[in-house]
């Protein structure tokens, strides 16, 4: 008889986004660049976040920060950049059923739920940084499809 545990299944309709704050937007462009302004022909994307959760208020939160740099043919910088962070809420009505472990400092979720959220958080990031560098040097950016695990590990793009 197998002692595997088996992990809760991630029920959309028990998901409610409850909270989304942009918490800074800034698009910046060097002296040099404004001398001669060319459309970026590359972006170097950076994403990092902070993950966070209340299991007594069904709550889990995310902040993710984007940052973009806009490069040449040659995929040179070319003094464009744009950073964005992103607070996101989620209420979550059957949270705690993918607590998998509990102390007093912190609860270890299961990750089909932290990556569900991940990617419901990273795909509204997506729209959000085209709509806000539309009509701008960047001619709108359209952030790559990426794996949700690697927000599983927090990094800030400011560290690597």
């Amino acid at each position: 008889m197998s002692t595997d545990i088996k992990s809760p299944r991630v029920n959309p309709n028990l998901i409610h986004l409850r909270e989304i704050i942009l918490l800074e937007s800034s698009l910046e462009s060097s002296e040099e660049f404004l001398k001669s302004p060319v459309k970026p022909l590359g972006c170097e994307v950076k994403v990092g976040n902070l993950i966070g959760g209340n299991p007594d208020k069904n709550n889990f939160s995310t902040r993710l920060e984007i940052q973009l740099i806009g490069q040449d043919e040659q995929g040179q910088a070319l003094g464009l950049k744009a950073r964005f962070l992103i607070h996101f809420r989620f209420e979550v009505d059957n949270f705690t059923d993918f607590v998998q472990h509990r102390d007093k400092e912190q609860a270890i979720l299961d990750s089909k739920l932290t990556l569900t959220l991940l990617n419901i958080a990273y795909s509204t990031t997506r729209g959000m940084v085209l709509s806000r560098t539309q009509g701008t040097f960047f001619d709108g950016v359209i952030l790559p499809v990426i794996d949700p695990a690697v927000f599983l590990s927090p990094v800030s793009p400011t560290a690597q």
